[in-house]
């Protein structure tokens, strides 16, 4: 199985036949081709009248404090960390991040920059497939990728993790 998946920068402008054609005039042969977008960020920081970028998404610091008022942390999508692509797995770990730089303040500590590092880009196939490339923890593509049952129980596995999180408040 060949697996295609940093297509990103290079911008999809065409589907046709099997083959995915690229805006740089390059194509590939795709037997399934998943093309998954993000519609948009919610206006509600720029709405605000937080700093956003050309996204819509809310500038935070190091902390993921709004660049415009320490006492607002934003985390997700919404919120513009350099480095961070849209993905629903950043959000848990951004939301612990945020409420231990919160407590530390409180307790009058210094706080942490939060460290984002990744592990891999997967997709869920139905319940019985999944596709699961491995990154670097800057997020660029390894060759190593898993698929089949193997990759549904470790996305199952980290879908869990993440489900775990949110209900017991426990960190990535």
């Amino acid at each position: 199985m060949r697996l295609e998946v940093d297509i990103v920068d290079d911008g999809v402008t065409e589907v046709a036949d099997g083959v995915v054609h690229l805006r740089s005039g390059a194509a590939f042969a795709s037997d399934l081709t998943l093309w998954a977008i993000v519609s948009g960020v919610p206006d509600l920081a720029a709405r605000s009248g937080l700093q956003v970028d050309a996204d819509g998404r809310a500038l935070v610091d190091e902390y993921l404090r709004s660049v415009d008022d320490g006492r607002i942390f934003v985390v997700g999508d919404c919120a513009a960390v350099p480095g961070a692509r849209f993905a629903c797995a950043l959000a848990t770990p951004q939301a612990t991040h945020a409420a231990d730089t919160l407590a530390r303040l409180i307790e009058g500590r210094k706080p942490e920059p939060y460290s984002l590092r990744y592990v891999a880009r997967a997709v869920t196939l139905g319940r019985k497939n999944a596709v699961g490339q491995f990154t670097r923890p800057d997020d660029t593509l390894r060759r190593a990728c898993v698929t089949g049952r193997t990759a549904v129980v470790i996305k199952e596995l980290a879908s869990r993790g993440g489900k775990y999180g949110a209900r017991t408040g426990t960190g990535a």
